[in-house]
């Protein structure tokens, strides 16, 4: 992400494991054309 010009924001309450997470979904969606500044957030 960061190598793209995109920052990754994590949506959770609690502490995670980046390195263990599931992301069960993110938005944009896969297939968007973003561009380089802009968040894609994860679940």
């Amino acid at each position: 992400m960061k190598e793209n010009g995109l920052e990754l924001v994590v949506n959770s309450s609690e502490e995670i494991n980046k390195e263990e997470y599931i992301i069960t979904n993110q938005t944009p969606q896969s297939g968007i054309t973003i561009y380089k500044g802009n968040k894609v957030y994860v679940n």
